[in-house]
């Protein structure tokens, strides 16, 4: 499973995504739970380890969220 989410959509700054991406920044219970609801999944899958067998995502285009 892929989602894409922008720092809007978590009611982030966007630094903080890009911190999370580069592991420089911890996150807190209000922040997965914020990721949680922007992506529209339970907060549990964030502490699941991915299926070995599943293809790695796709890297995202840098630059902001397109319009839909």
């Amino acid at each position: 499973m892929c989602h894409a989410i922008s720092a809007v959509d978590a009611g982030v700054d966007r630094t903080v995504i890009s911190d999370l991406e580069r592991s420089k920044h911890n996150a807190s219970i209000d922040l997965l739970d914020r990721l949680a609801r922007a992506l529209k999944v339970d907060v549990a899958i964030f502490f699941t380890s991915p299926d070995p067998a599943d293809p790695r995502p796709e890297p995202l285009k840098p630059g902001r969220k397109s319009h839909k």
